[in-house]
């Protein structure tokens, strides 16, 4: 963040600039109170829009502080009045500072808030100078092209008798700047209507999503609950609209585009993108795909340092550390985009904004193998601490994957560090990688195998993977994938997260389970999210909590020993798949 002004400024308003005295005061004859309600509202959405559709994804308060009073609608909800705007952001405001920059769709929670508010003098509320701003390689002196929220009522109060006059300044003379103005009146006239609005703001929604950082410096972490806020299938603020192209348009578009695609996906071993590798050539042979499998925290830290040093080499990443895609959205670093099938993915798989969703269900539990363990075969994690399973059971880190390491949490805090204690009593085989509970056991070395990944649906006559009843746990979650904003290749990522959601790819689901609410692989099998022990919500709370995660990690590590040995996929280094 920087506390001076961008170096170019366009500002979409109504007011002629003629009409404002030598203190920048508008003196003119429009009315200068909002209508605080649906024309207002659908214009702000409109103009964001219109800054999504020119790739603008930032948001800068000017002068972050009211002198006046301010009486707002939603203060009036919460029964009380506000002075300034310390209802709706921490009282104090030590590090606010001029052009205070924050991310799109969390920046324009105070913007929404904002515009619905009414001022007794429209001058004193020097917040409702907020800008749209995109950055601009090459541009005059490194500028910043920046759309300014004109939030004061009059902007927003069109009737078709009455249209927008568009004025610019380019942090200069006033004047009619007529391209940028004109490309804004283009666009909108092209629009057949503006998105709606979301009108479930509140304080505590505004304070958990952020809007510190957005008015200016305070660190804070949008949780999962937050990222889901919006309602399944209704249309941002920002208005990214639905993929209407079939795959076969996609393709083509990826052809011409160079015809490649990168792809870091979470894994364990290379082998775990065969069957991706094959089912694409076989669909889209003419673009070729190049799947990079590592752990999904060696390739969280290679994409951070490749962005960093200009080197980026994925243009999808798929990954298991749930937490990096609300960073990397919060960043800026994410292309927003909806492929087919996103309106019916399970809310809590997607985020509203598209930024992210998710591809494909996983699972971890725990397996045995049938011959082996015999009739008395183990039902719960309970179970598992029978003596007789002494020396027979294999296991993944739960201190070096972060799904297998919730496992363990979910383990302990249904049945107690007891439970662990004993557990470690029975001198578990801990390995690298979340394959290998699956390899001992298939393998006949184990009888048991923890923390890998397994289907309800298998008909193996070997081995079983466990999915307990009533409230013993096991986990699920929806594996996200992002399209990164700069990534080479644009068009075959769209393509991919297309076909990857569509129904011929989620009805192959190996496990039974889709991330769509509309596909059902196995008419046997409810959707994951209806089984209560998996906690499907829980784990992206969880893997936002860094803290909980490191200090359970070093807990562990008391009870198991420091991880040992490689990585399962090998050291790949800075930049695999270039």
């Amino acid at each position: 963040m920087s506390n001076v002004p961008p170096s170019l400024v366009h500002r979409i308003i109504k007011y002629d600039p003629a009409d404002r005295d030598e203190h920048g005061h508008y003196t003119g004859a429009e009315e200068a109170v909002s209508d605080r309600g649906l024309v207002e509202a659908a214009d702000l959405a409109v103009i964001a829009a219109f800054a999504e559709a020119s790739g603008i994804d930032r948001l800068e308060i000017r002068e972050p502080a009211v002198t006046g009073f301010v009486h707002s609608t939603c203060s009036r909800r919460m029964g009380h009045m506000v002075s300034g705007l310390g209802g709706l952001i921490p009282s104090d405001l030590a590090g606010h500072h001029d052009w205070a920059e924050g991310f799109l769709p969390v920046a324009l929670e105070p913007v929404e808030s904002c515009s619905a508010t009414k001022v007794n003098k429209p001058s004193n509320c020097r917040t409702r100078r907020n800008t749209l701003q995109r950055r601009h390689d090459g541009a005059p002196t490194g500028g910043i092209t920046t759309l300014q929220l004109p939030l004061t009522g009059p902007a927003f109060n069109r009737t078709a008798e009455s249209p927008h006059s568009l004025w610019a300044t380019r942090n200069g003379p006033v004047g009619r700047h007529s391209g940028f103005a004109a490309a804004y009146g283009r666009w909108r006239r092209n629009q057949e209507e503006p998105p709606t609005m979301r009108s479930n703001f509140s304080r505590r929604r505004l304070l958990t999503t952020g809007a510190g950082v957005a008015l200016g410096g305070a660190a804070a972490v949008a949780t999962q609950s937050t990222a889901s806020a919006a309602p399944a299938g209704g249309t941002s603020l920002t208005g990214v609209r639905e993929e209407t192209r079939s795959l076969d348009e996609l393709y083509e578009a990826a052809i011409a585009e160079g015809g490649r695609l990168v792809l870091y996906q979470g894994g364990d071993v290379d082998s775990q993108a065969a069957g991706v590798r094959t089912a694409w050539a076989a669909r889209f042979p003419k673009v070729e795909l190049t799947a990079v499998v590592d752990y999904s925290k060696y390739h969280d830290v290679r994409v951070d340092n490749q962005l960093a040093t200009g080197t980026l080499v994925p243009d999808v990443v798929q990954l298991q550390t749930l937490q990096d895609f609300t960073r990397w959205k919060r960043e800026g670093k994410l292309l927003r985009y909806k492929p087919a099938g996103f309106s019916k993915v399970h809310k809590g798989f997607k985020d509203p904004d598209g930024a992210w969703t998710a591809l494909m269900v996983i699972a971890f539990s725990f397996m045995y193998d049938i011959q082996g363990a015999g009739a008395d075969a183990p039902k719960t994690a309970l179970d598992l601490i029978d003596p007789r399973w002494k020396g027979a059971i294999a296991s993944s880190y739960p201190n070096d994957d972060d799904a297998v390491l919730y496992l363990y949490h979910l383990y302990q805090q249904r049945y107690g560090w007891d439970w662990v204690a004993k557990f470690a009593a029975q001198q578990p085989q801990f390995a690298r990688g979340t394959n290998t509970p699956g390899a001992a056991v298939n393998g006949g070395t184990k009888t048991i195998g923890v923390g890998g990944s397994g289907s309800l649906l298998s008909s193996s006559s070997t081995v079983k993977w466990v999915v307990p009843g009533g409230d013993h746990p096991f986990m699920a979650w929806g594996q996200r994938a992002a399209i990164l904003k700069k990534a080479a290749h644009p068009a075959a990522a769209k393509l991919y997260l297309n076909w990857q959601l569509s129904e011929e790819r989620q009805k192959a689901a190996f496990n039974g389970w889709s991330v769509r609410t509309d596909v059902t692989p196995n008419p046997s099998l409810k959707p994951v999210w209806e089984f209560p022990n998996a906690h499907v919500d829980g784990f992206p709370a969880f893997m936002e909590d860094r803290a909980t995660v490191e200090r359970l990690k070093q807990t562990f590590s008391l009870y198991f020993g420091e991880v040992q040995g490689p990585p399962s996929p090998g050291w790949l280094g800075l930049h695999p798949g270039a």
